[in-house]
C-alpha cells in the first residue's frame, strides 16, 4: 500500500523537549547570482566568532529555555528571542555560555505580527553585542547562506549554518535547510556581513503513517522587516 504523507506541521522549538528530553527546554527554481553566494565555511569563518559570542540562553524561572542574542540599541541592552520563547511571562534568567554569567532579564517587547520579542538585560560582561539589520522576507534569497548559534536541547552553544531555500506564509517566515532542534528557538540568524537578520522559530514536523517525525534540517526563520524594527527602537528609547 502507497504510505500516505499528510501535510506538513510545524513545531515550535520550545515546545516538545519535555517530551523528548526532561531536561532541556521550555514548555513553551530561483538562481542567485554565483558572485553573490559563499560557502558554509566562508560564512562561518567570517561571522561564526560574533554569532557565539552574542548568543544567550534564555531560561525561565520554573524551567525550561530557549536561545537569544545580545544587542545594543541606542545606549541600552537587550536580548532578542523569539515571542513563544517567553510565552506570557516577564522575567527570564540571561545566561551565557558555559554558565560564565547570568542577569536577569524583563519582556519589554512581543511582536504583534511575528514571533519575536525583546528583553531589557544589564550590560553583560561575557557576551559581545551583535547588530540589528533591518531585512524584509524577499531580502533572503534562494542560495543565501547564513549562521546561527543556541543552545537545543541539553547541549551547551552550537554553532550551525544554513542555506535560504524557500518561504512560507505562515508567520512570513524564510526557509533555511541547516540544522535546529528544540532549545534553538531565538537564536539570531546572521548573514554574511555580520548582522542580525533574523531569528529560528520552529523546524518542520510531518507525520508518516500516523507517526510524527522532525525533519531537523527544515529549519523556520523570521526577518527582522521595517515595521518591527521601528517597533524595536521605540521600544529601546523609553
Amino acid at each position: 500500500m502507497r504510505a500516505v504523507i499528510n501535510k506538513l506541521f510545524l513545531i515550535t522549538l520550545c515546545g516538545l523537549v519535555s517530551i523528548i528530553h526532561p531536561h532541556a527546554i521550555a514548555d513553551t527554481t530561483v538562481n542567485a547570482a554565483p558572485e553573490i553566494i559563499k560557502t558554509s565555511n566562508n560564512i562561518i569563518k567570517q561571522n561564526q566568532k560574533i554569532s557565539r559570542n552574542s548568543a544567550v540562553k534564555v531560561v525561565g524561572l520554573e524551567g525550561g529555555h530557549g536561545s537569544g542574542a545580545y544587542v545594543k540599541l541606542d545606549g541600552q541592552y537587550f536580548v532578542i528571542t523569539a515571542k513563544h520563547v517567553v510565552g506570557s511571562d516577564w522575567l527570564f534568567l540571561i545566561e551565557g555560555s558555559n554558565k560564565e554569567e547570568s542577569v536577569v532579564g524583563q519582556v519589554v517587547y512581543r511582536s504583534d505580527k511575528k514571533d519575536i520579542a525583546l528583553l531589557k538585560v544589564p550590560k553583560l560582561r561575557s557576551r559581545t553585542a551583535a547588530k540589528l539589520k533591518v531585512t524584509e522576507q524577499k531580502d533572503l534569497k534562494i542560495g543565501h547562506e547564513v549562521v546561527y548559534s543556541g543552545y537545543p536541547s541539553s547541549y551547551e552553544l552550537l554553532t550551525s549554518s544554513g542555506i535560504v531555500s524557500g518561504y512560507e506564509n505562515w508567520g512570513e517566515s524564510v526557509l533555511v535547510q541547516g540544522w535546529a532542534w528544540p532549545g534553538s528557538s531565538g537564536s539570531a540568524v546572521f548573514n554574511e556581513n555580520g548582522n542580525i537578520v533574523g531569528l529560528v522559530i520552529a523546524i518542520g514536523l510531518e507525520r508518516f503513517r500516523g507517526s510524527a517525525q522532525l525533519i531537523e534540517t527544515l529549519v523556520y526563520t523570521v526577518t527582522i522587516d521595517n515595521e518591527e524594527m521601528k517597533a524595536i527602537k521605540k521600544i529601546s528609547k523609553k
